[in-house]
């Protein structure tokens, strides 16, 4: 291989590395609904005061409505806290099924809506707590870009050296024979 074939191999490898990392970003996926406390179709007993709802990302809003065997629950409040959203409200009292609705807006600005119900039973179980899974991160394309750029440099070096040791130079004899070396 020429030192210009290499050359341009560098060039369409930097082109496409360059294409690769500014070209627009496909949109992320919507958050997903993760866990939930009391968890979807449990029967939970004891003091039961507050919902948390967990999603697979961020969340950079969300509300939570709460129905009851007897009408609407009232909420004393709702909080948003990464990728969990929660409501409090007085202590369930009456037993039967709760029915809860969700709207969160996930980190891409998509809206996203669900549902889920519980039973409420004064002598069930109590509720446990939910457990939040880390935010998964990946490399940044920037990073990975630079990398991808940086190998290809130095394959472009290597093979430059080795074409450099494997060229055959011809000499000329005092004679003026040429021969290899």
């Amino acid at each position: 291989m020429s030192i210009r074939i290499l050359a341009r191999l560098f060039s369409v490898i930097t082109a496409l590395t360059g294409l690769w990392l500014f070209a627009p970003a496909p949109a992320g996926a919507d958050a997903v609904f993760v866990a939930a406390t009391p968890a979807g179709q449990a029967t939970v007993g004891g003091v039961v005061e507050q919902i948390q709802i967990v999603f697979n990302e961020l969340v950079t809003e969300g509300d939570i409505v709460i129905e009851g065997p007897d009408g609407p629950i009232v909420l004393l409040d709702q909080t948003r806290d990464g990728q969990v959203i929660s409501a409090r409200f007085a202590p369930l009292s009456v037993e039967g099924r709760y029915s809860v609705t969700y709207s969160v807006v996930s980190a891409d600005t998509d809206s996203v809506d669900g549902s889920l119900g519980f039973n409420y039973a004064a002598d069930g179980p109590v509720p446990l707590p939910v457990s939040v899974p880390a935010l998964q991160t990946g490399a940044s394309p920037l990073l990975v870009g630079l990398v991808v750029i940086g190998l290809a440099a130095v394959a472009m070096l290597a093979g430059q050296t080795f074409l450099r040791t494997q060229r055959v130079r011809k000499v000329t004899s005092s004679d003026g024979v040429p021969f290899d070396t």
